[in-house]
């Protein structure tokens, strides 16, 4: 009778409307509000997160793809990955995206230490063509003094991109680096013999000194090319493998979906 009485109180029904309306008005609105936290999070962390790692990635990617022009001007800075790493944020980014999550943790254990690795590379291999070179070119200048500079007229070959012209066989265009670097040295040639002898109060002027003293044949530049051939190689192959994983799995992976969280914090 007293459940009957109950229910059948004139009350009862707007009573219990009134309880379920509040209960469901409580649950939407802690919904609403973990959804706009959420929605604020994630766009928070996109603006601080994504854009600025994104930019230091495409900054990195432009070094290393002037690889073959400047691969002695080769390095890296990933320090805003590095940081980003450290603080945890590679979990709220797969969270928010698996594949973008993923994608960015194999940049960091795989490519990343290949760019390292190619920085490494590179400057072991410059070192050891100069070397190479330096003996070889030396033994073909008869000054004595331009012999003395022989290394660095042949780092400065380097630099000019020599070795590619070597590399690629053409000859023609790595004797015009060679004529072009001649001209250039034997001006700071000059100019460094003309303040040696003006810091010892001589008036003479040395306007004939040629560095080196010789042009190179075409046979000469062939032999270069074949003394630096296996570095320069091995070297590209290393090079050319890291930008196939690049492409792969930068350019056409992760970059995208980086671009469009950047646009669409909230996209699926």
């Amino acid at each position: 009778m007293e459940y009957a009485e109950i229910l059948g109180n004139p009350l009862f029904v707007p009573l219990l409307v009134a309880i379920l309306t509040i209960l469901t008005t409580a649950y939407f609105n802690y919904w609403l509000r973990k959804w706009q936290y959420r929605r604020e999070y994630v766009i928070s962390n996109v603006e601080k997160t994504y854009i600025p790692l994104l930019a230091e990635i495409q900054d990195n990617l432009k070094s290393f793809n002037r690889f073959l022009e400047t691969p002695y001007d080769l390095t890296f800075d990933f320090e805003k990955m590095e940081s980003i790493k450290k603080s945890g944020l590679f979990e709220f980014i797969r969270n928010h995206d698996k594949k973008l999550g993923d994608g960015l943790i194999l940049f960091y254990e795989n490519i990343y230490p290949r760019f390292q690795k190619l920085v490494e590379l590179e400057q072991e291999t410059r070192h050891q063509i100069l070397e190479i070179w330096t003996s070889h070119i030396s033994r073909l200048i008869s000054d004595e003094t331009a012999r003395r500079c022989s290394k660095t007229f042949v780092n400065y070959l380097y630099n000019d991109g020599l070795y590619l012209m070597l590399l690629n066989g053409k000859l023609s265009e790595g004797c015009a680096i060679w004529d072009s670097r001649v001209h250039k040295m034997t001006e700071e040639f000059n100019l460094y013999a003309n303040n040696r002898q003006a810091e010892k109060g001589k008036v003479k002027v040395l306007s004939n000194v040629k560095f080196p003293t010789f042009a190179p044949s075409s046979q000469e530049l062939e032999i270069l090319g074949e003394l630096s051939r296996p570095m320069m190689e091995s070297l590209l192959a290393y090079h050319n493998q890291t930008k196939e994983l690049v492409e792969t799995e930068v350019v056409n992976g992760f970059i995208p979906l980086m671009q469009k969280y950047i646009i669409d914090p909230l996209a699926g």
